[in-house]
């Protein structure tokens, strides 16, 4: 169909209508040849099933069509067709088979009416429509003609109806027809002179051309009626009329009928041509690839390859386009790519982490990753073949080095932890030997005190940062099992520890509470040691200190959790170091007095536990009136996975 190419509303319109006409003709001829009884039957069911039809088709045009303009008028154009297959239905059966009700007439009559102002809202749609314009001297031609033609057609049929006559409102009715029949003709031909897409125009003479033949006979029953023919030439005439009608069905069914079987090779020809055109895109995006890509045929073929896959190949371009079937090159290499290559060829995608690749000619394989997927044309049929292999052979060797380099760095661990703990804890029993001995003879002075109490705390300070290094180690490595754990009791274990100390005055105020279950292991008593010990150890000795602990229950997202406020009346945190305090490189004032690394690991555990951690200052806007640590964990619901 060249229709929507190149206008069929000029010269494919005719051949069209002559083909419908045609096709009445034989259904007449038919109904004639048939008795009485069946031939009104016959051709009663004839005048319904082509409206029917003609729906089902838009049905069918609509779902594939994917212009919006094109599909907002196939549906107002099927809700027309809809209401005139409703009224034929009752023209047809109701009326001339079952009842001939002249309220059933005149209903039917409306109906046919009321199809026709859908057709004329659908047309409207498309003539308001921003992206088309009329020129204006088109515009007004056609209204000025539009104009005559409805105000001669409305005087003559005026002039001639007897309105004595009781048919006078079926003439009336008629003309109205007729004023719509214009009307829709001439929307058409603005529609038709404007720069529509080639869909609409085809679709819009389909409407034009049904409108005509309908408008022809109207006419002729308008004469019938107004010059009171003769009773055999006005049988004559209705016969003629229901074969007109007729005809204007046939044609709508046989113009969309045309335009279905044609919308498919349009399709597959847009995407044909939006296929040839992307190809040097294509060809671009594998040439400039830094890894191999490929495209091959539905064989194997392969047809474009870029310069990595020519050097993974190690084969020359000439030997491998339209060659080498790399289906079967992988087959030798490994047979297990023929099962792979098998649910390719069904459709399905293929890609592999890691596989050693053998090149041609080479003694020695490379490792790759390789991913192979179907190409679908416009039938959604597979056309061929496209892939990307990546050479991972540094990326596994660096792997390679990690992993030797994280050995070696558990080895150090392992010396540190168990060595070096050994040599700090032989240093700190000589050291804690000789200053007894030395007190005891009264040879140990404060300042010889001093020298020796200082190398002591050196040991225990590099005994506590050795084992905190094995935590950070459990921690990473989660080699700890979770299980309930009652926050309550962990706190006041803690508490316990660490108030009334004889040194100075620490009050930790914390009312006990059961049953806050999260899911945790034994670590857990370390964030609270930590976060209460810190507390301890970075305020003044010299006042007395306030440790408050709260614990609340919150839901979130219908979900429960457990909140502990840490807060403390010490010096505070600054707000430049909030940001910073539970980094694991900290090079404030923090990691200086030995905060940062055990806050780290707080933080570490807390994130490990599903929670979060958070600190602000006590007193909103000052922190040196202390710090507040917030602490949230989820409940422990029984399936809560961590």
């Amino acid at each position: 169909m060249g229709g929507v190419e190149a206008g069929m509303h000029e010269l494919d319109t005719w051949k069209l209508m002559l083909a419908a006409v045609g096709t009445t003709i034989v259904l007449n001829i038919i109904a004639l040849l048939l008795p009485a009884l069946y031939s009104n039957f016959f051709y009663g069911t004839i005048q319904v099933l082509w409206p029917i039809l003609i729906v089902l088709i838009l049905v069918r045009i609509y779902f594939r069509e994917t212009d919006q303009h094109v599909r907002q008028f196939i549906w107002f154009f099927a809700a027309a067709m809809v209401v005139w297959s409703l009224t034929t239905l009752l023209w047809e059966v109701v009326f001339f088979q079952i009842q001939a009700d002249p309220i059933v007439y005149y209903i039917s009559g409306f109906g046919y009416l009321f199809a026709y102002f859908i057709m004329i809202y659908a047309l409207l749609e498309i003539r308001h429509s921003r992206q088309w314009y009329l020129s204006k001297p088109i515009n007004l031609l056609i209204n000025i003609i539009g104009i005559i033609a409805i105000a001669t057609t409305v005087t003559l049929v005026a002039a001639g109806i007897d309105w004595g006559d009781p048919r006078a409102f079926d003439m009336v009715t008629l003309l109205v027809y007729m004023v719509v029949d214009l009307i829709i003709i001439l929307l058409c031909f603005k529609l038709l002179n404007m720069d529509i897409r080639d869909e609409l125009k085809y679709l819009v003479s389909v409407i034009c051309g049904f409108a005509a033949v309908n408008m022809i006979a109207d006419v002729l029953f308008e004469i019938r009626w107004m010059l009171q023919i003769s009773t055999v030439f006005s049988h004559k005439i209705s016969v003629l009329t229901d074969i007109i009608y007729t005809v204007s069905l046939v044609f709508m069914a046989i113009s969309l009928l045309f335009y279905l079987s044609d919308s498919r090779d349009r399709l597959l020809t847009t995407i044909s041509r939006q296929i040839s055109d992307a190809r040097p895109y294509v060809q671009d995006i594998i040439e400039n690839s830094p890894d191999a890509m490929f495209l091959c045929d539905v064989s194997g073929r392969l047809a474009i390859v870029n310069e990595p896959m020519t050097r993974l190949l190690n084969m020359d371009r000439a030997a491998i386009i339209g060659k080498l079937n790399f289906f079967e090159y992988l087959g030798r290499m490994d047979e297990g790519m023929i099962s792979a290559i098998g649910r390719l060829k069904k459709g399905e995608s293929y890609s592999v982490s890691k596989m050693m690749f053998c090149s041609s000619g080479k003694t020695e394989g490379t490792y790759v990753s390789m991913r192979l997927f179907p190409l679908l044309d416009g039938r959604k049929e597979i056309s061929g073949y496209a892939g990307i292999i990546q050479d991972i052979t540094e990326q596994l060797h660096n792997e390679r080095e990690l992993a030797e380099s994280k050995r070696q760095v558990e080895l150090y661990m392992d010396i540190m932890s168990h060595d070096i703990n050994n040599i700090n804890q032989i240093g700190r029993s000589h050291l804690e030997i000789a200053m007894m001995k030395l007190e005891s003879e009264g040879r140990l002075g404060p300042e010889s005190k001093q020298h020796i109490e200082k190398p002591l705390e050196a040991f225990t300070n590099s005994s506590r940062l050795i084992s905190n290094i094995k935590m950070i180690k459990k921690v990473q490595a989660r080699e700890v099992q979770y299980q309930p754990i009652d926050i309550g009791e962990v706190l006041e274990d803690i508490v316990k520890e660490h108030n009334g100390s004889i040194d100075r005055i620490i009050n930790i105020n914390y009312t006990s509470t059961r049953g806050l279950t999260i899911k945790a292991n034994y670590l857990l008593r370390e964030v609270f040691s930590n976060l209460v010990g810190n507390a301890i150890k970075h305020s003044s000795p010299e006042k007395p200190l306030n440790i408050d602990i709260i614990t609340e229950t919150i839901l979130r997202n219908d979900k429960k959790y457990y909140r502990i406020l840490i807060e403390d009346n010490g010096p505070g945190i600054p707000d430049t170091s909030k940001c910073a305090i539970f980094n694991r490189v900290n090079t404030g004032r923090s990691q200086q007095k030995g905060r940062g690394l055990g806050l780290y690991i707080v933080s570490a555990l807390v994130e490990n536990y599903g929670g979060t951690i958070g600190v602000e200052d006590r007193v909103p806007g000052t922190h040196a009136s202390g710090a507040r640590f917030i602490v949230e964990f989820p409940a422990d619901t029984g399936d809560t996975a961590v």
